[in-house]
């Protein structure tokens, strides 16, 4: 975590928008304007953080391509909420597919939310 220059605590990939020429204002209003960079945006229907859990997705502003994907799409059992998320085998399956459409599909196991 670091320092952003927006003033909060913010990951790696919010610094790099910012450098990348300006940050929030690069995906306000849940509009992403970075042309040319594509970006795959994974949600959860059981987010306790992120309210309402749909604020998580982006529209692709002229020239980006933005792609969407809730975690439940086809695997109605995983639970997982915003922090179980990061280690849930089918949100980890679906980055790596994003990163490389030859890898395998996303597994769909059973997954129970934890805070």
């Amino acid at each position: 975590m670091r320092k952003s220059l927006a003033g909060g605590w913010v990951g790696r990939s919010v610094v790099e928008l910012e450098r990348a020429g300006g940050g929030a204002r690069q995906h306000d209003e849940g509009v992403f304007r970075v042309e040319g960079v594509a970006v795959v945006a994974v949600g959860t229907k059981y987010d306790e953080i992120t309210t309402p859990w749909q604020s998580t997705f982006m529209t692709a502003g002229p020239g980006a391509t933005v792609r969407n994907i809730t975690l439940q799409e086809g695997c109605f059992v995983d639970f997982s909420a915003h922090l179980s998320m990061s280690y849930s085998p089918r949100a980890i399956g679906l980055v790596k597919r994003a990163l490389d459409p030859s890898a395998p599909a996303a597994p769909c196991v059973p997954r129970a939310p934890a805070f």
